[in-house]
């Protein structure tokens, strides 16, 4: 569910952090989840 909740902001949704116990997805971890997603579309820097 967090790399999903990541992935969806990255797109423009806002659908806030996961709930506990999960954690958000790590900052460095969202270059390579931006550059994956650019494949489908373009993501807002």
């Amino acid at each position: 569910m967090p790399g999903l909740k990541a992935a969806l902001n990255l797109l423009g949704y806002d659908v806030g952090l996961p709930r506990p116990p999960l954690a958000p997805v790590a900052d460095a971890v969202l270059p390579s989840l931006r550059e994956a997603l650019a494949q489908f579309k373009e993501i807002p820097a």
